[in-house]
């Protein structure tokens, strides 16, 4: 009996295969600054009271308070990201106060911060920021309009909010701009008889780590294969 083996060519990986994965960066520090009168410059300082809270807080105050967050993440699981096809960062609303339904606008941070030392006035204990109230960049600023659920009234929100933010991140992993995290500011409307605030789960969740702040980035990377080509064709007869 013959049986007729035939090794065909065999083209070992002249491929370029796609793959694409998601992963949460790890949420860092959150923190909110604030001033307390907008109306008379220069514009106070305010503290850093609220730095290890359970939220953190975006929105004007009554009289004369604006509040505004900063949120750090760290990107070490993505070194070997090259191209960032989405990122979306992830906010979980807690409650509002005498909210009215506002714009809120996430912007890349352009100078390093510290959680307990930051201020209205100081980027860190040392450092002041170039402009007060934060220094950002216009560059992948995205924003969402956020109703009111009670009417410019008080009480629980309970719902997450989203924002591309796929060019802001897609710099920070191609070394573009520094990961200095991002700010979190509304469209400031104020009030001097509201108090009209948004306040988010924060880096502090401790009840609640499921609905701390969220950086879902998804890489598409590709890996080629090099291999050898084997063009010999066998014959064997039994």
């Amino acid at each position: 009996m013959k049986r007729f083996l035939a090794v065909l060519t065999v083209l070992i990986c002249s491929f370029v295969a796609s793959t694409t994965a998601s992963d949460v960066a790890t949420v860092k520090d959150t923190t909110t600054i604030w001033t307390d009168d907008f109306s008379l410059p220069p514009l106070l300082c305010g503290d850093t009271s609220r730095a290890d809270g359970e939220t953190f807080t975006v929105g004007t105050r009554a009289p004369r308070r604006i509040n505004r967050g900063l949120v750090d993440f760290s990107l070490t699981q993505f070194s070997g990201c090259t191209t960032v096809d989405s990122a979306v960062f992830r906010l979980y609303a807690s409650f509002e106060t005498e909210y009215v339904t506002n714009q809120f606008f996430v912007t890349a941070v352009t100078t390093p911060w510290n959680e307990q030392e930051a201020t209205w006035c100081n980027a860190t204990s040392g450092t002041t920021w170039t402009s007060q109230g934060g220094d950002w960049t216009a560059t992948g600023e995205s924003s969402v309009v956020i109703p009111s659920k009670h009417n410019g009234g008080n009480g629980p929100y309970n719902q997450w909010f989203e924002w591309d933010i796929t060019t802001i991140a897609q710099n920070w992993i191609s070394g573009v701009n520094s990961n200095y995290g991002l700010f979190v500011r509304q469209l400031d409307k104020p009030d001097i008889g509201k108090n009209q605030e948004i306040f988010f789960y924060s880096d502090d969740a401790a009840s609640n780590p499921s609905l701390r702040p969220q950086l879902v980035i998804t890489c598409n990377g590709t890996e080629t294969c090099n291999g050898i080509d084997d063009d010999d064709d066998e014959v064997v007869d039994e």
